[in-house]
């Protein structure tokens, strides 16, 4: 096997041109949920040959995170990955099931593994589907934070995220008759690339009604029309979110998988 060398990086920075190559190589785009976990990871340039032939991150609770390889040593991957994963010690991973390379070299090392999420890529409009004329939808407003955080339900970790959303006009409010039905929003998952994230939360009076398909499918919509690209995920235990997202419009056709390592 060929010798290879780890250096861990400063920072993530320092591997922004081997981390573009594997974004790009990817069929599909980046999760958000893992890219708040990349953002405060270990980063590690493989090196072979005075080269350096790709990287990995490992988050904050040691879990792989990425693993990349690029073309000309790629015959090199599997063989690779069993050695870092013994001199990192790391006995856990979570992939995308698009995530050709490292989905292989996962499971050929793995004694279990777990299906965690459901992510969404593609989005199927169905113009036929009205927004209900009652329905008022609107910026939310440094005035609204405080409403927004007695309504939250794991949509948002802390009020200083609210906060941030709210700030930068990343919110939407849906009201009927002057009450508040639900919200949505929106996040870009990397500086530069399409991909928008979104999601929403329904007031519980007002949910198995309807509402959380539409506020999807108007975000949806209005990334659409800003040139974005939509995508979305949710918990795998959560059938309801699914069903929400599936009535939205969205196909359900790739996994979050965890990966554990003997």
């Amino acid at each position: 096997m060929m010798a290879i060398s780890l250096r861990e990086c400063s920072s993530l920075a320092d591997l922004s041109n081997l981390r573009d190559q594997y974004l790009d190589s990817c069929p599909e785009g980046q999760e958000l949920y893992l890219e708040m976990k990349v953002h405060d990871s270990r980063a590690f340039v493989i090196e072979a040959e005075d080269t350096k032939a790709g990287y990995f991150l490992i988050g904050l609770d040691g879990v792989l995170l990425e693993y990349f390889v690029i073309p000309a040593y790629i015959h090199n991957a599997g063989a690779w990955f069993c050695e870092i994963l013994q001199r990192c010690r790391i006995q856990k991973a979570l992939c995308k099931s698009f995530d050709h390379t490292l989905l292989a070299c996962c499971l050929d090392h793995q004694v279990s593994v777990q299906v965690g999420g459901i992510l969404c890529r593609e989005w199927m409009d169905r113009p036929h589907r009205k927004i209900e004329s009652s329905l008022a939808i609107r910026i939310a407003r440094p005035e609204d934070v405080a409403h927004i955080i007695a309504i939250n339900e794991e949509v948002f970790d802390h009020p200083d995220q609210i906060r941030d959303y709210v700030q930068n006009e990343r919110v939407l409010l849906f009201e009927k008759k002057s009450l508040l039905i639900g919200f949505g929003l929106y996040s870009r998952v990397i500086p530069g690339r399409p991909e928008f994230d979104i999601g929403m939360l329904v007031v519980p009076e007002f949910r198995r009604s309807g509402y959380g398909s539409t506020i999807i499918r108007y975000m949806a919509d209005f990334c659409r029309k800003q040139g974005w690209r939509p995508i979305c995920g949710c918990d795998a235990a959560n059938i309801g979110s699914l069903r929400c997202l599936q009535n939205a419009g969205f196909i359900a056709r790739y996994r979050l998988l965890g990966f554990t390592f003997p």
